[in-house]
């Protein structure tokens, strides 16, 4: 119920029924903030699909900026070297320009003519798993686009994210086995 007087100018103060009770405003604000606490974790996840996506994405544009470059370029052998010791793990695209009898792999010191290199963030994973195919964690394309060798390059996250790359001897085509 409204309570309504009037002043010695005959303007009107005092209770309204229009507005909102201090009751109200705490409930909105309660169940606002319990939505808002509900969509911040989501949103920390979708950072890190994102992030994680990314260096899958990545891994496969380098392998396929390779696999274009030996093809455009005949005369040069392109490749993606996968150094998995360092800290952080890097990929790494080169040229395959030296003939002193190791074609086909990347060597620290004559293969400098590098295309890109690109960190990986600390918690993502990559790896090549023993005997599947890539040697030397190297992947190098002949002026055909065919690898010298193919197999498979994992990518790991620290929450459980997983993708698989699987570069085809036969063809050269890079494909996800997801």
């Amino acid at each position: 119920m409204a309570i309504n007087t009037m002043d010695k100018k005959g303007l009107k103060f005092g209770f309204t029924d229009t507005g909102f009770t201090l009751l109200e405003v705490i409930i909105i604000l309660v169940i606002s903030s319990i939505l808002v606490s509900l969509a911040v974790p989501s949103l920390f996840g979708l950072t890190e699909r994102a992030r994680f996506r990314l260096v899958v994405q990545n891994v496969n544009r380098r392998l396929l900026e390779a696999r274009s470059r030996s093809i455009s370029d005949m005369s040069l052998r392109t490749g993606v070297y996968f150094d998995l010791t360092s800290d952080p793990q890097r990929i790494i695209s080169f040229y395959d320009d030296d003939d002193d009898g190791t074609k086909f792999k990347y060597d620290h010191g004559t293969d400098e003519i590098r295309l890109s290199i690109f960190e990986v963030p600390p918690d993502i994973e990559i790896s090549v798993p023993a005997g599947n195919g890539i040697v030397d964690n190297v992947v190098v394309f002949r002026s055909n686009g065919i690898p010298h060798t193919g197999g498979t390059i994992q990518v790991a996250s620290t929450n459980g994210l997983q993708a698989t790359l699987q570069v085809l001897e036969t063809t050269g085509r890079i494909r996800f086995l997801d």
